[in-house]
């Protein structure tokens, strides 16, 4: 985190009392966002000083070794995201079906988008796919959760086709909870994604997931252990093909769902602590 001004002290007092730290990584190359010459020239003295570097994930391990001078001093420690709230309370197929035709959604296939309304989310890709002849003649309806700069820009594009999206804001607790276990897959098709919780998120409460080839949770969890779909970035068409697959093809979806269920757990927050503990050691800060 070497954009936050708390960090950067703390590497420089750190230096000054001869005491040893490591860094905590979730960047990737996946994080196309640009950087001023100011930014890069501390994330270099951060690193060059480290001892080692806590990442989140494979992609994350290979960004922190490009800048670091020692080999082996880079440990993975996965990413896990907090539980939803309320989410045992509000699981169940029966519960399920209640909520999706309190939010009008009983006879639809709903596509589910939570996060930033921003160009590198990929989201004008989403709406265009979402346009595609093979998808425009079912009932599909896409909701995007969350606010950002380009919203009145996807508003406007959406209204050019006849696609069915629902703009919701910005939602939290309960309800965001509610409404992802009432869709029916959750989609994450960044142009720049370095991990992307929501998509731990989505898992958890047994969402199948489709995210582009930049999303950084995608190489960590879902291509591995082959537990959700993957398009190519930037490509609507690639994008289209997957969501008509999951659509049309139940088995599918519950093989997903299955498998997902069990890298979430994989990804827990006990099992992250002590990835966290025993990479320290391995640092050689404790014992």
């Amino acid at each position: 985190p070497y954009g936050d001004p708390d960090f950067v002290s703390a590497t420089f007092l750190a230096r000054m009392m001869g005491k040893p730290y490591a860094l905590f990584v979730a960047n990737s190359d996946f994080d196309n966002r640009p950087e001023s010459p100011a930014r890069e020239f501390l994330k270099r003295f951060m690193f060059k000083h480290a001892i080692g570097c806590l990442a989140t994930g494979e992609s994350q391990r290979a960004y922190a070794e490009a800048y670091m001078s020692s080999q082996g001093r880079v440990k993975v420690i996965g990413n896990p995201a907090p539980a939803l709230i309320g989410l045992s309370s509000m699981s169940g197929e029966s519960r399920r079906e209640v909520m999706r035709k309190e939010l009008g959604w009983a006879d639809r296939f709903v596509v589910l988008y939570v996060g930033r309304l921003a160009k590198e989310k990929g989201l004008f890709d989403l709406i265009a796919a979402l346009k595609s002849p093979e998808l425009t003649k079912n009932k599909i309806h896409a909701v995007f959760i969350g606010n950002g700069p380009c919203r009145k820009e996807l508003e406007r594009y959406a209204r050019e086709g006849s696609v069915s999206i629902e703009f919701q804001g910005l939602i939290n607790g309960l309800e965001l909870t509610r409404r992802f276990l009432s869709a029916d897959v959750f989609i994450l098709p960044s142009h720049s994604e370095p991990w992307g919780l929501v998509v731990n998120e989505a898992m958890e409460a047994g969402l199948p997931v489709i995210v582009s080839n930049k999303v950084g949770s995608g190489v960590n969890m879902i291509t591995p252990s082959q537990c959700g779909l993957s398009f190519e970035t930037g490509v609507p068409d690639s994008l289209a093909s997957c969501i008509s697959l999951m659509m049309n093809n139940e088995e599918l979806r519950s093989q997903l769902i299955a498998r997902a269920k069990k890298v979430v757990e994989e990804h827990s927050i006990h099992n992250w602590v002590n990835a966290v503990v025993e990479s320290i050691k391995g640092l050689g800060v404790v014992q």
